[in-house]
């Protein structure tokens, strides 16, 4: 669901099955900007999870207090897998 308020930086995830996409929308200079990613899976060192935008992420658990996720069932949490170029993360809460 998309915020009437957007700040640089906000985003919104639409996840699709067939094919395997992520739809991208991003505040940019006051507006919405879209792009489609493709979706992959990737595993390493005994871990998982699925790619897009060229960062790789895993399924974590849920904390009780995620915002995102109250009164939707289920709910996860997708978080950046570190890259070794950078300590920036991302978390993704996925509402169904």
């Amino acid at each position: 669901m998309l915020r009437t308020a957007r700040k640089p930086g906000d985003a919104s995830y639409v996840f699709k099955a067939e094919p395997a996409q992520v739809v991208v929308k991003e505040c940019a200079g006051g507006a919405w900007k879209a792009r489609t990613e493709a979706v992959t899976t990737w595993s390493a060192g005994g871990k998982s999870g699925i790619a897009f935008g060229g960062a790789r992420y895993e399924v974590k658990s849920l904390p009780a207090s995620a915002p995102a996720c109250k009164g939707n069932s289920p709910c996860m949490r997708l978080a950046t897998v570190p890259d070794g170029k950078t300590d920036a993360t991302r978390t993704i809460y996925l509402a169904h």
